[in-house]
C-alpha cells in the first residue's frame, strides 16, 4: 500500500486523496484499516496505532470526520486542501526559483499537493 506510512512516534498513517466526501469512502478505509491491523499484528505481534488521514481536493470544504457503525467507530483526520492559501504559495516558491533559490522541504511538499487546490471546471 503506497498511503501508509510509519510515523516517528511509531503509529502509522494511512493517507487518502478524495474528491468526493460518502459513506462508501468511510467503508473503504474501514477496510484498509482492517487490513493493515492484520498484516501487522501477524507480522509483529501488536496490533499498531493506525492514524486515517483524509485530504480532500478543492472542491471538498467540509466533511463529516466520524464514521460510527455501533460495534466500531472510525474517526479521520481532515485536510481541505481548499483552505490552503494557493495564489500565495505559487507566489513564494516561483519568486524563489527565478532567483535561483532552493525550496524548503514543506514548499516541496505545497507544490506537490498546490495542484489538488483548484476546485473542479464546473464550480468555476
Amino acid at each position: 500500500m503506497d498511503n501508509l506510512f510509519l510515523l516517528e512516534d511509531g503509529t502509522y498513517a494511512i493517507v487518502d486523496y478524495e474528491s468526493i466526501d460518502n459513506v462508501k469512502n468511510r467503508i473503504k478505509y474501514i477496510n484498509y484499516i482492517s487490513r493493515i491491523v492484520k498484516r501487522l499484528y501477524e507480522d509483529h505481534g501488536e496490533i499498531p496505532k493506525i492514524r486515517m488521514i483524509v485530504i480532500y481536493t478543492g472542491n471538498i470544504v467540509a466533511a463529516k470526520s466520524g464514521f460510527d457503525v455501533g460495534c466500531m467507530s472510525l474517526q479521520m483526520e481532515q485536510v481541505f486542501v481548499n483552505d490552503i492559501p494557493a495564489e500565495e504559495i505559487y507566489r513564494t516558491v516561483k519568486d524563489k526559483l527565478l532567483h535561483g533559490m532552493g525550496l524548503a522541504e514543506q514548499e516541496l511538499m505545497q507544490m506537490i499537493i498546490l495542484p489538488l487546490a483548484g476546485k473542479d471546471q464546473t464550480e468555476r
